[in-house]
Formats: structure tokens, C-alpha cells, sequence
């Protein structure tokens, strides 16, 4: 045996141990033929895996929802951003928070809705009626007989119909022939109707007439009542008019200003045609 070769042959190893020979390494630290003697380069590069692994940033999997049926605050990941909407104070709101909490306010009289009722106080009937949900329910008013009813933006008033007390009333007909074109007495004959009506305008604030007038002729034909002792006292005078006037309203008129304590009245008529000859059928006088 050759000593000489065995002696060299550590030698040798320790020679080169000393050199790193990088190209006896592959990628994945393998170690060939050349190198199974070489431990430092294997151990070094198996060094630098372990660093790159530990100094490797690695994404998470991990993503978000919205749960419920509600608006959803989590909008995307991007990357590994975790993105969520930002929550917005609308009117009458307020937000707030800590490291630990956001709180939602509301800034309204009261600090949120009132839960409201209604009811009805006195003794009379009451107008409301029920609370349905968020809804007041209220009755309506309806007139009655003899009532009215008018609504403006803030009131309502309730009335009576304009009932008059019947002072005057003349029931029996005249045919005045060739009435004439000024004003004369309907009703002439002494002791009629007339002379036992009267209006007592301390007593009263309104009045309304009534007549029936059978017009017969061709002119413009008009009536009036007056104060029987003093004829310009006129209390009311009609349009003129050329046709039958049955059941005839004036509708309801102040006193006059003259009208202030107790009067006889009369009935007087005239047309532009002084030969014509309408018929009277009588009038009613009601005050109130």
C-alpha cells in the first residue's frame, strides 16, 4: 500500500475546504460529486434561503363582508387593502368616536322623533278619534239644518242660516192700469195690509224681501219700499227688469242708516212705459 498517497489525502481536504467554490452549489443548495467534502458553501447558501424566507412579505387570503340586509360599509379588497365606505352625517345627525366606538346622534328637538297622541278635553263631543300607525284621525264637521260652515287658513265658524222674523206681509193682488213712469203706491186702499206692518229697526240689523210682480207691458218696470210718511227714505230698490218676478229674493241687505226706530213701510212701483199693467201678487218682509 501506498503510504505517501493516504498521507496526502487530508492534506488535500483541508486545501480545499479553504476555497468556496460557489459553482459546486446549485440553486437549491444541492451538492454534486465535486462537492460532497465542500460543507461551506452548502451552509451558507442554505443561510441566505432561510433569510429571503424570513425577509418574504406574504398575502393573506383573508377578505370581508356585509351581513344583514342593511347598507354594507366593507366596498373591496385591493391587494391586501381592506377598503370600507366612510360613514357621512346627513341633516339633523351627528357622528362621533373614540379608539373604541362611533357613535350616531341625532341633533333634532328632543333628539329623535316624538311619539305623539292626541285627545279631547271639555265635555262636549270631541273631534278626535283615534291614533292609526302615525296617522291623527280627526272627524269632520257637517252643517246641519239651519247651520253653516266656512273654513279659512286658521278658523272655522259656525253659523246660523239667516232666519228673519216676518214684520211685514201683504197677501192680496192689484193690477195697477197705466202704472205711470214715476214711482206710486202698489196698494192704496184704506185700512189694507200695509197699515198694520211696520219695521222696528232698533230690533234689527238685516232684512230681506220677497214679492211677486206679473210684469204686463213692454217698458223696463221697477219696485221699491219706502218710508210711508217720508217717501225718500227708500229702504230697498230693485234692478229694472221685463220679465215676470215670482218668488222674487232681494237677498239679505244692512238697514239703511236713516232706519233707526219704528217705521211703516209701502210698496211702489213704476215702468218706462206709463201705459202698462202689471199685476201684483203681494210681498213679505223678514228681519233679523
Amino acid at each position: 500500500m501506498n503510504y505517501n498517497l493516504l498521507f496526502l489525502i487530508p492534506i488535500a481536504l483541508l486545501v480545499f475546504g479553504s476555497f468556496n467554490i460557489a459553482f459546486a452549489v446549485d440553486n437549491n443548495c444541492g451538492v454534486s460529486v465535486w462537492t460532497m467534502f465542500q460543507l461551506p458553501p452548502i451552509l451558507g447558501c442554505i443561510e441566505d434561503r432561510l433569510d429571503a424566507l424570513e425577509n418574504q412579505t406574504v398575502l393573506d387570503s383573508t377578505t370581508a363582508s356585509n351581513l344583514g340586509s342593511g347598507h354594507g360599509i366593507f366596498a373591496s379588497e385591493v391587494g391586501n387593502d381592506l377598503q370600507f365606505k366612510s360613514l357621512v352625517a346627513g341633516g339633523n345627525v351627528t357622528i362621533t368616536s373614540n379608539a373604541t366606538t362611533i357613535t350616531i346622534n341625532s341633533t333634532a328637538s328632543g333628539g329623535g322623533g316624538e311619539s305623539n297622541t292626541a285627545s279631547n278635553v271639555g265635555g262636549g263631543s270631541g273631534w278626535f278619534k283615534q291614533k292609526t300607525g302615525v296617522d291623527l284621525e280627526f272627524r269632520s264637521v257637517i252643517a246641519g239644518s239651519g247651520i253653516n260652515i266656512t273654513d279659512t287658513t286658521d278658523d272655522y265658524t259656525i253659523s246660523a242660516n239667516k232666519i228673519g222674523q216676518d214684520i211685514a206681509e201683504v197677501s192680496f193682488s192689484n193690477t195697477k192700469t197705466n202704472i205711470g213712469t214715476t214711482y206710486v203706491d202698489i196698494y192704496t186702499a184704506t185700512r189694507h195690509e200695509e197699515d198694520y206692518s211696520f219695521f222696528d229697526c232698533g230690533n234689527m240689523t238685516e232684512f230681506i224681501i220677497v214679492f211677486d210682480w206679473d210684469y204686463v207691458g213692454t217698458g223696463n218696470q221697477q219696485v221699491r219700499w219706502v218710508d210711508l210718511n217720508n217717501n225718500a227714505n227708500v229702504l230697498f230698490e230693485t234692478a229694472i227688469f221685463t220679465t215676470d218676478q215670482f218668488n222674487a229674493v232681494t237677498g239679505w241687505f244692512d238697514t239703511p242708516a236713516w232706519c233707526t226706530s219704528t217705521y211703516f213701510i209701502e210698496m211702489q212701483g213704476k215702468s218706462s212705459v206709463g201705459t202698462d199693467d202689471p199685476i201684483i201678487h203681494g210681498y213679505k218682509v223678514m228681519a233679523r
